[in-house]
């Protein structure tokens, strides 16, 4: 297949062993990381991956990729919060070194910007380092005004530093990720990639029932507290709300289920395995991501596939996909009120069917798995 794209020189670096490590993570990360990991194989890599958790989970029986397992506790106080953090990295650490004569490059994918220790230990080891961003750990933690975050952020720069290579998903995303700096590294690919035949329009906007939608992580980052605000501002409207996701907000978002006039008016089904959510975007008239950080989030071109429109705060590569008004919506506050108001605004409008039809039409022709293959074929190409 890599032949077939015109890889040449590419192609042999390619079939490489490439190692990826990304930090623990909840069932959100795995479809960003599976979609890197086929990527990879596609082109003729073998992968030796050091994941934990959901991420450990998802490959788990999968025998083309060489697994190999780390542990992280949730923490319980500041002090079993670090502890557990270094603890994390020196695993991390271990079990790259003892693939050290196998593999040349290592990829940091998710939360992987603030692994200072494996870090170190690719550098002693002589590896190359690739820091790929599916997010800004640091810009997670500063919009979801943790104490750690000055701490992360300082890390993060470390790891910039010492990186061979960054990979970020638009020229947008350097300015917004605080990576001007390293300007001369950084190159632009992107895991994502759509399977066109699950994801596609299947029922008319006009058809769908009134139905507010919310795919992602139910975190403070995200946006999802304003979105609580914004359900109850709304509560007196002919509207239904489905929330799909985990987090931690989901006990607040159960309480609000049960308040005065939301009853039978909020469905909240936790998290949806991937093949699942064509039928649930196909059953909204509007996607909601009232994000303060993004990369790029999949859900958007999920839902854009199926004909969605979404209303998306313009943060990450948001606004390099999502035109306003044209296929979808950006929001110009993300406040409760900003939100309610764009939402009706959306829906009150006489051409949701041909912003749906547009929408579809955008990520048909960019989103395929070649495209995202030759991206990563050229970030591989430019490290050796």
């Amino acid at each position: 297949m890599a032949r077939a794209l015109g890889m040449g020189r590419g192609e042999t670096k390619m079939r490489s062993r490439i190692g990826v490590l990304t930090f623990p993570m909840s069932n959100a990360g795995t479809i960003p990381l599976s979609h890197l990991i086929a990527i990879l194989k596609g082109a003729g890599a073998r992968v030796t991956l050091i994941a934990g958790d959901e991420g450990y989970s998802y490959f788990r029986n999968d025998e083309s990729v060489d697994l190999i397992a780390i542990y992280h506790d949730p923490p319980t106080n500041r002090f079993v919060r670090v502890f557990n953090y270094v603890f994390t990295q020196i695993q991390a650490s271990v079990r790259m070194l003892s693939r050290a004569k196998d593999i040349g490059t290592w990829i940091f994918f998710t939360g992987g910007d603030v692994l200072i220790l494996p870090m170190i230990a690719a550098k002693l080891s002589r590896r190359k380092v690739i820091i790929a961003f599916p997010a800004s750990t640091a810009s997670i933690l500063e919009c979801s005004n943790d104490s750690f975050s000055h701490i992360m952020k300082a890390v993060s720069q470390v790891d910039c530093m010492l990186a061979d290579r960054l990979v970020v998903y638009s020229p947008r995303l350097v300015r917004e990720y605080g990576l001007s700096d390293y300007a001369r590294k950084i190159s632009f690919a992107r895991e994502h990639y759509l399977d066109f035949d699950r994801f596609k329009k299947v029922k008319p906007t006009g058809e769908r029932r009134r139905t507010i939608g919310y795919v992602g992580r139910l975190s403070e980052e995200k946006g999802a507290k304003n979105l609580i605000e914004v359900i109850r501002k709304l509560r007196h409207q002919d509207l239904r709300f489905l929330i799909i996701g985990e987090g931690a907000l989901e006990q607040e978002f159960r309480a609000l289920a049960g308040e005065d006039g939301l009853a039978g008016k909020i469905e909240l089904l936790g998290w949806v395995p991937n093949k699942e959510l064509p039928s649930h975007l196909n059953d909204m008239q509007l996607l909601v991501l009232p994000s303060y950080t993004e990369g790029l989030p999949n859900v958007l071109l999920e839902a854009m596939a199926c004909g969605t429109p979404v209303l998306a705060t313009p943060v990450g590569s948001v606004p390099d996909i999502l035109e306003d008004g044209v296929n979808g919506f950006l929001l110009r506050s993300n406040s409760p009120e900003g939100i309610a108001d764009s939402v009706l605004l959306a829906l009150d409008r006489d051409d949701l069917e041909a912003v749906s039809e547009e929408a579809s039409r955008r990520v048909r022709g960019s989103f395929n798995f070649e495209s995202a293959m030759k991206g990563w074929a050229r970030v591989l190409d430019q490290i050796h």
